[in-house]
Order: structure tokens, then C-alpha cells, then sequence
């Protein structure tokens, strides 16, 4: 029975000293932070920047430490529902100087920055956006954004409008 016990604890020390080696391997996770992206609008003009702020929130009861938002580094996939292209995809990958100060963050606060990504969606592009910071385990929400096609000017969601127009009598 002891010899049964003992090789359970092996295999649970075993079985921490892997989450410790995977959690160093991929870099330092932030206890209590959240990263965030939130578009300012959901529809994105062929050629132009798109917009999105960046939070970071410290939902923790401690202050915390990370690289400041400058150096978020984001993905994103262009998919064509029609299917006349192909998926393609891009990225900005924003190199951090190590000697960079970290900024802290207070207990459940908020850091912002506004960034712009150079996307090439064409009209008719369903693009999907994820953000990571540098130097640290923390990844963002994926945000969908759409490239409307000329012409077809985005329909707000409401109430179904009627097909039959009332005549007067």
C-alpha cells in the first residue's frame, strides 16, 4: 500500500514539475490581467486602417506588472464567404526592446492604448482579429469585423421592415 502511495506522489510531482517547465517555456502569465480588443466600429473600409482599443484590465486584488500595450503583437484571417478567395492572413509583430520598463497596473484598473493594423481586406471580407502581448501569456478576445461591398450599404439590426406598403383608401 505504501509503495502504491509513493508512486502517486511521484506522478503528481512529476505531473507539477511539467506544468512548472510548460508555464516557463511559454512565457510568464499575468495572475488577474485580461487582455481586451474592442472595435470602434465592425465594419472596415478597403484600404484604410483599422482601429481597435486595447485594454488590458487587472481583475486581481494585487497590482500587476506587464510591457506596456505598445508592444501588443496581432493576427488576423480573411475569409471570403462567397468563396471566390482564397483565406489569407497577416500580422504585426511589434519587437519588444528588453530594456524596456514594465508599467504596473492597480488592483482592478485599466490600462488602454488605441491601435491601428494595416489589414488588406477586400469588400465582402469577414476578418478575424487576436492580439497577444509580448513577453507575457496573455491573449486577447477574437474580434470579427466585416468589409461591406460597394453598394450595399450595412443594414442596422432592427425590427423586420414591411413588404406591403399600406394604400390609402
Amino acid at each position: 500500500m505504501e509503495a502504491h502511495h509513493r508512486s502517486g506522489e511521484a506522478k503528481m510531482v512529476r505531473a507539477f514539475l511539467l506544468a512548472l517547465l510548460l508555464a516557463w517555456i511559454t512565457g510568464t502569465a499575468i495572475a488577474g490581467g485580461q487582455l481586451i480588443l474592442v472595435p470602434g466600429n465592425p465594419y472596415i473600409s478597403e484600404g484604410e486602417p483599422v482601429v481597435l482599443d486595447a485594454y488590458i484590465y487587472n481583475s486581481g486584488r494585487k497590482s500587476i506588472s506587464c510591457p506596456p500595450l505598445r508592444f501588443i503583437s496581432a493576427k488576423w484571417s480573411l475569409s471570403d464567404p462567397s468563396g471566390q478567395r482564397l483565406a489569407r492572413g497577416g500580422e504585426s509583430a511589434l519587437v519588444a526592446d528588453h530594456g524596456t520598463p514594465h508599467v504596473t497596473i492597480s488592483a482592478r484598473a485599466v490600462l488602454h492604448e488605441r491601435i491601428s493594423l494595416n489589414i488588406k481586406a477586400e469588400p465582402g471580407d469577414i476578418v478575424k482579429v487576436d492580439a497577444s502581448l509580448e513577453g507575457v501569456a496573455l491573449r486577447s478576445n477574437s474580434v470579427l469585423l466585416y468589409c461591406p461591398i460597394e453598394g450595399a450599404a450595412p443594414q442596422s439590426a432592427s425590427s423586420p421592415k414591411s413588404a406591403i406598403t399600406p394604400q390609402k383608401n
